[in-house]
């Protein structure tokens, strides 16, 4: 890299950082076994049905040397769990700061399948369960497509965020 890609670089993942975004982990089970990972790279694309998905559609971005993108493309569905304040040590976990992999990250954490299979979790703030629609790597990422094939909602309402780098909550609304 040139010392001016490299600036860019530097400055494009310290304004990524100014981002607020939901702290979600992307589970799966499948023939491919339990996986599940830490992201804050989701989104919706669609709520509503067209040529190409049956359903809505979401996407997620998993890095390309993700333990768990293996895992993910083969069991060809994945849930995206959204986590609710408090929920720091699940998403360290699943984010691999506690040296764990694979099935061994979901000891502790209650869940259960949905119509694909994905482990739902019980307390996350909403759950978006989808199959693989296509995928594509783009850069250092791999981009993930699914249809949503159930939702779930909780009473629980404010999300744990990442931003600057840190697992934040939101503060308290003032009237």
């Amino acid at each position: 890299m040139t010392e001016q890609t490299d600036k860019l670089r530097q400055d494009f993942i310290d304004a990524m950082s100014l981002c607020a975004n939901s702290v979600c982990v992307v589970s799966t089970d499948g023939f491919a076994g339990l996986g599940g990972l830490t992201v804050s790279a989701m989104s919706s694309v669609s709520a509503d049905p067209d040529t190409q998905a049956d359903g809505p559609t979401m996407l997620i971005c998993v890095h390309a040397n993700s333990t768990s993108l293996p895992v993910i493309l083969e069991n060809g569905a994945f849930c995206i769990n959204i986590l609710g304040q408090g929920s720091d040590k699940i998403a360290e976990i699943f984010a691999g700061r506690h040296g764990l992999t694979g099935a061994a990250r979901f000891d502790g954490v209650a869940y259960a399948p949905l119509a694909t299979g994905a482990p739902v979790f019980s307390d996350a703030l909403a759950a978006f369960d989808c199959s693989i629609l296509k995928s594509d790597t783009i850069g250092t990422h791999h981009v993930i497509f699914g249809v949503v094939r159930a939702v779930t909602l909780s009473d629980q309402t404010d999300p744990l965020i990442y931003h600057k780098r840190r697992f934040r909550a939101l503060a308290p609304e003032t009237k």
